[in-house]
């Protein structure tokens, strides 16, 4: 993520929301939005990462005036017209009560089924690895207060797609993930409590290079 998609250690938003322990939703519209996202992509009409990939590219005006209920579902309304189970002025017809034509009826693959053949590991738990510094235009999971920062790695996690290479339709490209350590101070800064540290699932494509400790 990018630009205002990417909150993780941005300030100027005021004091972030709380919800009571136990409960998932702020309103029944987000419960609502969540279960048809939910049937969407269980029905194969949409996809994590693209769905991810079509909220980010709405404008920054609209993404930060609506609530997540609506950047939601203007998300899954470009999945669905790419998809061609939407047409352009579709939902404007269908409140004002017009029936609408035939649409398809089979969501298409949203990836094909090439097999690729995963990226060979070039890292193992122990290393002191340092982040790529990227600032992508399309959607990336890389957060930007990790990049460029220096960690450890503490875990393989297997192989797994690649979400950057799946949200832009460039293919699949499986890879090694790894859990990786920072020192709390080294990404907050000297204000950060010493002995913290956070961690992080990193795909290797995220990992420039080790670091001699």
């Amino acid at each position: 993520m990018n630009s205002l998609h990417d909150l993780g250690g941005m300030h100027g938003f005021g004091p972030v929301w709380k919800t009571p322990e136990g409960v998932a939703f702020h309103s029944d519209a987000e419960q609502r939005v969540f279960r048809l996202m939910m049937g969407l992509m269980a029905g194969g009409w949409c996809d994590t990462d693209g769905f991810r990939a079509d909220v980010e590219s709405l404008p920054l005006q609209v993404y930060a005036r609506e609530c997540f209920p609506a950047n939601y579902l203007a998300g899954m309304e470009k999945q669905l017209e790419r998809r061609g189970l939407l047409m352009p002025g579709d939902l404007e017809a269908w409140m004002a009560g017009i029936k609408l034509g035939p649409r398809a009826t089979v969501p298409p693959a949203i990836m094909g089924e090439r097999q690729e053949v995963p990226l060979p590991s070039l890292f193992r738990t122990g290393d002191i690895v340092r982040i790529r510094s990227i600032n992508p235009e399309g959607h990336t999971r890389l957060p930007r207060y990790l990049r460029g920062q220096v960690g450890t790695i503490t875990a393989q996690r297997g192989i797994f797609d690649f979400p950057d290479a799946l949200a832009a339709r460039t293919g699949r490209r499986p890879q090694p993930v790894y859990t990786v350590e920072f020192r709390a101070t080294d990404v907050w800064g000297p204000e950060a409590a010493a002995n913290d540290r956070l961690s992080a699932e990193m795909f290797q494509d995220y990992i420039e290079s080790r670091v001699d400790g």
